[in-house]
């Protein structure tokens, strides 16, 4: 009787088995309120290949592409700014306390950026004196420079920006976050980076570089290649 109802349950399980397929569509939310074409995520029983398209509520890219960069992995080049160590207080990073002191990094837009949107340089840093004699209003000034090209162009489109934050009565190594918006990118374009304290406008003029980020806004989620 136990050998019957085992092999009862076996081929009650191998009908319920038989009766589901890879192909059945998964009717979970696939991020349908971002989808501009949300009723077309199904065609046929199956799922669109680019069902995990998304769009913020502006109608621009809902996602990052980003670009990280460690301050150690910028170059100096030749103008003289200073690695810090890590250590007990400071991420550590390059130092930059003149102006003719400089960090570089080259990034490259690919095709997925939505078309529209500015890029954003976001720069990590601390200030390396104690300010807390200063005034509330002392800020750290930042200067971007942009070197943009695409294939079979001879020259760079350079863009000068500046980026200001309040740091005001800091003291050594607090951290702060500054933000650049980069205009004018396209897609399929390399752009170079110089980055350097304005010494002259900012008030607190030593800083520690920490770490760069690099973003700009795409439809399509990142896709990993073997």
């Amino acid at each position: 009787m136990m050998r019957k109802l085992l092999l009862l349950s076996l081929i009650l399980l191998l009908l319920v088995l038989s009766s589901c397929s890879a192909g059945d569509p998964v009717r979970e939310d696939f991020y349908t309120t971002n989808i501009r074409n949300s009723s077309d995520i199904y065609n046929s029983g199956n799922i669109y290949t680019d069902s995990l398209i998304r769009y913020d509520s502006g109608g621009d890219g809902g996602y990052w592409h980003e670009y990280n960069i460690d301050a150690f992995s910028a170059s100096p080049g030749t103008s003289g700014a200073t690695v810090i160590p890590s250590n007990v207080s400071s991420l550590g990073g390059y130092r930059l306390d003149n102006i003719g002191e400089y960090l570089y990094f080259t990034i490259y837009v690919e095709d997925d950026w939505d078309g529209a949107t500015e890029g954003i340089v976001e720069i990590w840093f601390e200030v390396n004196v104690d300010n807390t004699g200063g005034a509330v209003t002392d800020t750290v000034e930042i200067s971007v420079e942009c070197y943009h090209k695409i294939v079979g162009e001879l020259g760079n489109t350079v863009i000068s920006l500046e980026g200001s934050t309040i740091v005001g009565q800091s003291d050594q190594h607090e951290l702060f976050k500054q933000t650049v918006l980069i205009g004018s990118i396209r897609a399929n374009e390399v752009i170079s980076f110089r980055l350097n304290l304005n010494t002259v406008f900012s008030e607190v003029d030593n800083i520690i570089v920490n770490y760069v980020e690099f973003k700009y806004q795409t439809p399509y989620p990142a896709l990993e290649v073997p």
